[in-house]
C-alpha cells in the first residue's frame, strides 16, 4: 500500500464541532436501496450485489419504519446527495474542488457508499476506482452478521464476562477480571488486590465509551481522573455514580508493551484480526486486519475515540498509512507523537498474533466471522476482546476476500433456494 500525504492543514479547517454535527446528520441519512441501476460486471461483482441487498432488506426490517417513512427517506436521499458529497471534497487539496465534489457525487449515487469511505478507499487505492463496487459499508456487514449468529452460543462472546470464561476454558492467554457488579452492587471480586493500576469500563457500552482508569497510589488506595481516594470497598458506589445501573467490570490496566511501544505513547494499542471460516468444519482463515495507534493521554484505543486507524497487510504484517479521526481525511506515515514510521513498518510477532486469532476462532466455529482485538503483554500477544459483530478499518474491501464465500456458504445453509440463486 503507498505512503499516502497529509491531505488539508488543520489552520485552514472550519469549525470541527459544526462539522462534525453536520456530518453526523448528514450520514444517519442513509439510502435504506441500492440504485437499481446499479449492475455487477462479473460474478463476484453481482454476488456482492446480491449480498448487500440482502444486507439493506435486513437494515430495512431492523429499522421498522414504515412504508411511508422509508418512501420519504428515499425520496430526501437526492436531495442529501450534494451534501454527502461536499464534505469528503473539502477533506483533501488533491486535484480541483468541483472534480472532488462531481466525482464523489457521482460514485455515491452509484454505489451508495458513505463518502468518506469511498474517500479513503481513492486515497489508498488510486486508480483502482472500480473497487468500490466490491465494498461492503460496516453497516450492512454488520447486519448480515446480527442474522447469520443470531441462533449460535457462541455469540455471548461479545459480551465481556461471558468472553473471559470462554478464554479460560479454552486457555487463551487474556487479561483477567478482578471485579464485576451492576450499578453500586458488587458482584464479585478479590480477596486481595493487586497493587497496580485498575481499568474499569461498563460491559454494555462500544467505542471504549465510559472506560475510567483508577490509578494506585503508594499510600495505598486508587484515585480516580478527578483526584478522589478510593478503597475497595467502594468500587461498587463509585461505578453507580458513573454508569448508573449498568453492568460494569474491573481488570487490571495494561500499558504498551515494549514491542509495539513504537506505535503509542503510552496506552494501550491493539490490532483487529477478523477471521472467517468458510465452510462448517473447515480451519478459520484471516481476511483483514487493522492496528488502532493511540494517541498521548487516550485511555483506550478506539478510532472513535481519537486514534489512528492503519490497515495491515495481514499476508506479512505490513502497515499502511493510518488514518486519523476527525471530519477531515488526514493520513499518517509516522505516528504524530512518537515519531515512529507506521507505513511499511512491520509487526514484531505477527505470525503468533494471527496463529492465535484462528486458534480463538477455532474454539467458537458456529460463527461465520469475528474481529479479534490483539494487543502484546510480555512480548507475547493476547486476546483482548472479541467481537461477533465488528467495524473495520475503512480501506478494507470486504467483497475482494474470503468473507464474501463465508457469507454465501452460510446464508445458503440457513436457505437452500439462496444456493440455487447463486449457481444461476
Amino acid at each position: 500500500m503507498p505512503p499516502v500525504p497529509p491531505c488539508n492543514d488543520s489552520s485552514s479547517n472550519p469549525p470541527r464541532g459544526l462539522l462534525k454535527a453536520f456530518k453526523a446528520l448528514i450520514d444517519a441519512q442513509e439510502f435504506p436501496w441500492l440504485p437499481p441501476w446499479r449492475r455487477g460486471q462479473d460474478k463476484r461483482e453481482r454476488d456482492v450485489l446480491h449480498i448487500r441487498r440482502i444486507a439493506l432488506r435486513l437494515i430495512r426490517q431492523s429499522t421498522n419504519l414504515s412504508r411511508a417513512k422509508l418512501t420519504l427517506r428515499s425520496l430526501a436521499w437526492p436531495l442529501l446527495l450534494p451534501l454527502k458529497a461536499l464534505q469528503p471534497a473539502l477533506a483533501c487539496t488533491q486535484q480541483g474542488l468541483p472534480r472532488r465534489f462531481l466525482r464523489g457525487a457521482a460514485d455515491l449515487a452509484l454505489h451508495n457508499i458513505r463518502a468518506d469511505a469511498l474517500g479513503a478507499l481513492r486515497d489508498t487505492r488510486p486508480g483502482n476506482r472500480h473497487l468500490a463496487r466490491l465494498y461492503v459499508p460496516d453497516r450492512e456487514n454488520q447486519a448480515l452478521l446480527i442474522h447469520l449468529n443470531r441462533d449460535q452460543a457462541e455469540s455471548a462472546i461479545g459480551d465481556k464476562l461471558a468472553f473471559v470464561a470462554f478464554c479460560r476454558k479454552h486457555h487463551l492467554p487474556h487479561i483477567p477480571v478482578l471485579a464485576h457488579g451492576q450499578g453500586a452492587t458488587l458482584l464479585a471480586s478479590p480477596e486481595e488486590w493487586p497493587a497496580t493500576d485498575l481499568f474499569v469500563k461498563p460491559t454494555n457500552l462500544w467505542g471504549g465509551q465510559g472506560a475510567a482508569v483508577l490509578e494506585h497510589v503508594a499510600a495505598g488506595g486508587w484515585r480516580d481522573a478527578g483526584g478522589r481516594l478510593l478503597h475497595p470497598h467502594e468500587f461498587a458506589a463509585w461505578a453507580g455514580r458513573h454508569y448508573g445501573d449498568a453492568p460494569w467490570l474491573i481488570q487490571p490496566m495494561l500499558r504498551v508493551d515494549p514491542t509495539w511501544s513504537d506505535w503509542s505513547p503510552g496506552p494501550l494499542g491493539t490490532v483487529r484480526v477478523v477471521t472467517v471460516i468458510v465452510r462448517p468444519g473447515e480451519s478459520p482463515e484471516l481476511i483483514a486486519a487493522s492496528m488502532r495507534l493511540p494517541r498521548a493521554n487516550m485511555v483506550v484505543d478506539n478510532f472513535s475515540a481519537g486514534a489512528l486507524s492503519a490497515e495491515i497487510d495481514w499476508r506479512v504484517g505490513r502497515l499502511g498509512p493510518a488514518l486519523g479521526h476527525g471530519s477531515f481525511r488526514r493520513w499518517h506515515d509516522r505516528h504524530p507523537d512518537t515519531g515512529a514510521a507506521i507505513t511499511g513498518a512491520r509487526i514484531p510477532r505477527w505470525e503468533e498474533v494471527c496463529s492465535l486469532a484462528c486458534a480463538a476462532h477455532a474454539a467458537a466455529p458456529g460463527l461465520v466471522a469475528v474481529g479479534w482485538d490483539i494487543t502484546c503483554r510480555a512480548g507475547s500477544p493476547i486476546v483482548i476482546e472479541a467481537n461477533p459483530v465488528f467495524n473495520l478499518a475503512p480501506t478494507v474491501i470486504l467483497g475482494e476476500t474470503r468473507w464474501l464465500d463465508a457469507i454465501q456458504n452460510r446464508l445458503a445453509s440457513l436457505d437452500p433456494k439462496y444456493d440455487a440463486r447463486l449457481q444461476s
